[in-house]
């Protein structure tokens, strides 16, 4: 198992946390299923999660119901693995996303969650995979591309950092001028 990361290679943060911060703040914010919950307390759809994902195939309920469980019950697991993200708990953050990706593999939120839980754990390539997954679902998700280009920085992917700074500047000026700002030993804007 590799070594948590305490801090990553970004020469301005003074530490993961201040980084974190800045990177998560969107998602952080955009959570509502439940996530304003304390961990001790999960959000009122996880009771039922268990029970809708161990329903018999012969459930004599509609197709139609039994998905918006499935979808339902998805959302719980991304809300806690995003509350879990908040409270620094990598581990359970990632059991949830996974979980979530069960259920309904077709989020591209969740597969970022499990990247940036992912690479706070130190585990690069699983988060560079999460993140690709993520952009594969939402080609234009910024902050996706930005957790690849920092996932690919520690993985002494040169070329692949530089090619997600290219599609940043497109999506999203300010992660592009902050990966700039991270990592000035690329000289980006004499490329």
């Amino acid at each position: 198992e590799p070594k948590p990361v305490m801090a990553p290679a970004i020469p301005e943060a003074a530490s993961l946390k201040i980084h974190d911060q800045q990177v998560l703040s969107p998602v952080l914010s955009s959570v509502s299923i439940g996530a304003e919950k304390s961990v001790g307390e999960p959000p009122p759809l996880l009771k039922s999660v268990k029970s809708v994902a161990e329903k018999p195939a012969a459930d004599k309920r509609d197709n139609k119901t039994i998905n918006t469980d499935l979808i339902q019950a998805a959302e719980a697991q991304l809300a806690l693995g995003h509350t879990y993200l908040k409270e620094q708990k990598d581990r359970e953050a990632i059991k949830a996303f996974k979980e979530s990706i069960k259920l309904n593999p077709n989020v591209a939120e969740t597969y970022y969650g499990l990247g940036f839980s992912n690479f706070r754990l130190g585990r690069f390539k699983d988060a560079a995979d999460a993140f690709r997954k993520a952009i594969n679902l939402s080609p234009r998700m910024a902050k996706a591309h930005y957790g690849l280009s920092l996932s690919y920085q520690e993985l002494n992917n040169t070329s692949g950092v530089l090619e997600e700074y290219k599609i940043l500047e497109s999506l999203d000026k300010t992660l592009a001028k902050k990966l700039e700002q991270t990592f000035p030993q690329y000289n980006f804007s004499c490329r």
